[in-house]
């Protein structure tokens, strides 16, 4: 089984691969929230989505303030489980008598809620009502919104084909970028360990030159399956550019990624590309970097990584090097 911490953090990749964190509101689901507060006939609804820390209103109505501490939220708890969740009255449920929104503005009493699930079963945020007055709900009111739950799942879900690259089906670069933000700012919060692989193909352009860019893509569309393959739901793998491919490692010290860094590398060496009903075969190059006092920001993580990359290049290629603040240490193949 699956500890809850690990699940956390999977949860938690597979929001921020969804790229909503910091997108801009969406009219469908602005008249899902609207729809939800209609038939409920509540003072206020709202989508809300659940970081590590902060809870994020991507929707709302009857209500002005967009996120809020996630230790504050009903919705965390709706998350919980695969149930919608109801409070009829905050004041009297033990877990929301000290709540700073039950206590204070907005005085919440009456809340419903429906969990955002996906189809691969992590709960990303909820769907909620919620009043100042005590309240009860009926099964038809909490059916319908459970179904416009569903319908809020399958428009975050479509939102979701926006971070895709759709080449190699991996994130493509300005989600990576973000999702490389988020990440730094838990590793500087939290004290979490993170590691950056940058990853380049071999030789690309010899394949393309000899082969044609159809082969070029098959290349690219395999090795980003590959590199999917092997890692952790909870790690991340985007486009950077071209042959490149950036892969975020969080919760991992130096010799994890090292080890996970061989294991990429051995993977592409192994893996074989079918096109047109010919096979090929191809090496990578990676560069690393962690999370430490001289690299603290997105542009020092990944510009090290990248140093790190051409260096390896450099010394003959299907290689690891590990960029530290001392000169970089090449990583034996074996």
């Amino acid at each position: 089984m699956t500890s809850t911490r690990n699940f956390e953090d999977e949860r938690i990749a597979a929001l921020r691969r969804h790229g909503l964190l910091d997108a801009a509101s969406d009219q469908d689901l602005d008249r899902v929230v609207k729809l939800a507060q209609t038939l409920l006939g509540s003072e206020s609804a709202a989508i809300s989505l659940i970081d590590r820390d902060r809870q994020f209103l991507i929707s709302r109505c009857g209500i002005e303030e967009a996120e809020a501490p996630r230790d504050s939220s009903f919705c965390t708890h709706t998350i919980r489980t695969d149930q919608p969740m109801v409070v009829p009255d905050a004041t009297l449920d033990p877990r929301f008598i000290g709540n700073p929104y039950v206590v204070n503005d907005p005085k919440i009493r009456f809340y419903a809620g429906v969990p955002l699930t996906t189809a691969d079963a992590y709960p990303l945020g909820a769907l909620c009502v919620f009043d100042s007055t005590p309240r009860s709900i009926t099964a038809e009111q909490l059916a319908s919104l459970e179904q416009l739950a569903a319908l809020a799942i399958q428009q975050l879900e479509l939102r979701k084909l926006a971070t895709i690259d759709t080449l190699t089906g991996v994130l493509n670069r300005p989600t990576i970028l973000k999702v490389a933000s988020h990440e730094i700012e838990d590793a500087k919060l939290h004290g979490r360990e993170l590691a950056v692989l940058m990853v380049d193909l071999d030789h690309f352009k010899t394949i393309n030159d000899e082969h044609g860019h159809f082969v070029g893509d098959a290349v690219l569309e395999t090795i980003g399956q590959v590199l999917e393959r092997a890692l952790r739901k909870s790690d991340y793998v985007g486009r950077y550019g071209g042959e490149e491919f950036c892969v975020i490692l969080p919760g991992v010290d130096a010799d994890q990624a090292l080890h996970i860094a061989r294991r990429l590398r051995a993977a592409v060496e192994s893996a074989t590309i079918e096109c047109d009903g010919r096979t090929f075969k191809v090496t990578a190059s990676i560069g690393m970097a962690v999370f430490d006092e001289h690299h603290q920001s997105m542009p020092a993580l990944l510009s090290t990584a990248d140093k790190a990359l051409y260096t390896a290049k450099g010394r003959g290629r299907n290689r690891v090097v590990f960029e530290v603040s001392q000169p970089s240490q090449a990583i034996p193949n074996t």
